[in-house]
């Protein structure tokens, strides 16, 4: 497979040529010819509801300026169809996969219009001129499919404008003049077991004397809604298909299209974007505006949303090529002349466009396709002006630094630990003692070691914090753990006595954890052996790795504590692995790096460990992410090359989205 990167000399127009005899380049085309004094816009001015975009273009490595067809893999990867090659987005780099005559494993053609990630991880891609690829992410190979004027149950047309795959397996293929082909999930099946010559699309087409049939041959758009239907757009006008009751019957299609004296039909023949909001809501893009579509109601027909120049609160402009929904439920309108943002809830129209006063704008008004990903990023993809990207989180951030000439701000900016109290009170833990900040003020207060005053904090050095059933406060340090009562405002010392066996194994302590089962117990993590500390005897048991015992903790060093939902504890050990506590045997069961074993652990250095909602446990380590399966004791590895910013897993929360 050929590979290349990005360079300032792959500009828009080389691969442009060949397209403009096509329908949308020569609109787009008729567009940006219209007089100035028709397009024209006045710069907007930005405001605090105004979202800003990153851009990335060819000079970060993109391969070519205008993006078809954006998608985020299973992985998190991020993928872009351009005019000259298909590029994979780490976030930080870009890797180009093209066309070359002399691989037959690569990329059909380098002219990218759509792009399908189905079930099994296999990304479609569908080219213009170049028929339909599949690519394997794992051999990073290419499978590539055509039309042959010989075989009737080939590809019907090498233009490819449209692909998905729907809830029962079957893959289907929106065609330039070829309509509507199809793979069902048998013929997928013998792909894999016969490669793409054993493979045989049926084929969907426009017949003037069937008003059941595909109503265009020039297939845009195939979306599957919440209750199975398939909806295909065409330049002709929109379908519902209704797959045949029984083998004697064929399939059908319900025809939607526009009527001219019709106020409830399509405002255009020609549908080029469809998407289903959260509501339930259809909304269809065309040529000619856009158009609501209520499912349970299909007697009401369309609402339709025109572009009105005298009215501000309309869209920026009728042709919507993409429509896709963000975090607050607002749709985002890609158009030939700008982004428009449409809160439904409320009926109003946002309009932006480029904007040379305001770099944060929109860097290109031709805007084709548009992805939201997982973490709530919007990705814009335009005909000129690469990509770019709107993170509603980024520079959201507060920051809190030390300042040494305010003395109410943070006291040290290495932090260690924080927790929230049941008062909503912050503990921050630094370097230089205990913070804790009063958020209705946004100050912060501090406690810290006063050598002259046994019942002041043992040590500045702050590694742990814990709040039990009593709303005492604790805290582990590099010289002992420490109970707070914030109503008397002192601390109890407990520290390692070479001449109290129940006392602190060791004064490093690196974890503290209330047992959920009984919270009367806490589980100090050390240096040197792990401890249950009964808090209404003051006594401490410890465990200790015994190199005659497999049954003992693996290592001395603990730095990772968690209880699980069935209330098992486990414990990561700085060079020696996971293990998992049995509090009826007293027993640990240990889980090692086996370089042998491709399903062990990926490192014994464990850094963290977590339960997602699903019950399933991740373990971070100095070397990968590793998802545990508890029932069989394998590991499922992820790495850097999976995605990961690093492999250095410090910590792992889940948010409210899974």
């Amino acid at each position: 497979m050929k590979q290349c990167t990005g360079g300032r000399n792959k500009q828009l127009t080389q691969t442009t040529r060949s397209y403009r005899n096509s329908f949308f380049a020569c609109f787009i085309l008729f567009l940006l010819n219209l007089p100035l004094a028709a397009q024209q816009i006045l710069p907007q001015p930005a405001s605090a509801s105004t979202p800003n975009f990153e851009h990335i273009t060819i000079d970060q490595g993109l391969s070519q300026s205008a993006v078809r067809s954006i998608l985020q893999d299973n992985k998190g990867f991020m993928w872009f169809g351009t005019e000259d090659g298909l590029n994979r987005y780490d976030g930080y780099e870009f890797k180009v996969f093209k066309h070359d005559p002399a691989n037959p494993a690569s990329l059909g053609n380098n002219f990218i219009q759509a792009m399908f990630q189905d079930d099994d991880g296999n990304i479609w891609l569908g080219t213009y001129g170049g028929g339909l690829s599949r690519f394997d992410p794992k051999t990073e190979s290419f499978i590539n499919f055509y039309h042959n004027s010989h075989d009737s149950s080939s590809l019907s047309n090498n233009n490819i404008r449209a692909i998905f795959r729907d809830s029962s397996g079957t893959l289907w293929i929106g065609t330039n003049g070829g309509g509507l082909n199809k793979l069902d999930a048998s013929a997928l099946a013998t792909l894999e077991q016969n490669g793409s010559a054993a493979v045989h699309f049926a084929h969907y087409n426009f017949a003037a004397d069937d008003s059941l049939s595909l109503i265009g041959n020039s297939v845009n758009v195939i979306f599957q809604d919440r209750e199975g239907n398939l909806w295909i757009g065409t330049s002709a006008g929109l379908n519902l298909y209704q797959p045949a009751q029984s083998k004697n019957k064929p399939d059908r299609f319900i025809r939607f299209s526009f009527e001219q004296n019709n106020p409830t039909g399509l405002s255009h023949f020609a549908v080029l974007s469809i998407f289903q909001d959260r509501a339930g809501m259809l909304w269809i893009g065309t040529v000619w505006g856009l158009n609501r579509f209520d499912p349970t109601k299909p007697e009401n027909g369309f609402t339709r949303f025109l572009q009105d120049p005298a009215n501000p609160n309309s869209l920026n402009n009728n042709t919507i090529f993409a429509i896709k929904e963000d975090n607050d439920n607002r749709l985002w309108l890609g158009t030939v002349n700008g982004l428009t943002i449409f809160d439904v809830r409320r009926n109003h129209f946002l309009r932006l466009r480029q904007d040379p006063l305001h770099p944060g704008s929109i860097n290109n008004n031709i805007i084709f396709s548009i992805c939201r990903e997982r973490a709530g990023a919007m990705w814009l993809g335009t005909y000129g002006g690469g990509l770019n990207k709107h993170d509603p989180f980024k520079n959201k951030f507060t920051h809190y630094v030390h300042n040494p000439n305010n003395p109410n701000s943070l006291n040290n900016n290495v932090v260690w630990s924080i927790l929230e109290d049941k008062r909503d009170f912050l503990w921050i833990g630094t370097n230089a003692g205990i913070n804790r900040f009063d958020r209705k003020n946004g100050t912060f207060s501090f406690l810290q070691n006063d050598a002259d005053n046994p019942q002041s904090l043992s040590n500045n050095f702050v590694n742990a914090i814990c709040e039990d059933q009593d709303e005492f406060i604790w805290f582990g340090t590099n010289f002992g753990l420490n109970r707070y009562n914030p109503n008397s405002q002192k601390f109890t010392r407990f520290q390692t006595d070479l001449n109290n066996p129940n006392s602190l194994s060791h004064n490093l302590v690196q974890v503290i954890l209330q047992d959920r089962t009984n919270p009367n117990i806490l589980w100090i993590s050390t240096d040197f052996g792990l401890n249950r500390f009964d808090v209404q005897k003051n006594s401490f048991t410890h465990f200790f790795h015994d190199a005659t015992n497999p049954r003992s903790i693996s290592q001395n060093q603990t730095c990772a504590l968690f209880q699980d939902s069935n209330g098992a504890l486990w414990v990561g050990t700085r060079t020696n692995g996971l293990n998992r506590f049995d509090a009826e045997m007293n027993e640990f069961t240990r889980y090692l790096h086996d370089p042998t074993d491709p399903s062990s652990l990926s490192n014994n250095g464990v850094l963290c460990i977590y339960e997602d909602t699903q019950k399933t446990m991740w373990v971070g380590t100095n070397a990968g992410l590793n998802r545990f399966y508890r029932t069989n004791g394998i590991f499922t590895h992820y790495w850097e090359k999976d995605g990961l910013p690093n492999d250095m897993i410090y910590g792992i929360l889940e948010d409210n989205q899974g």
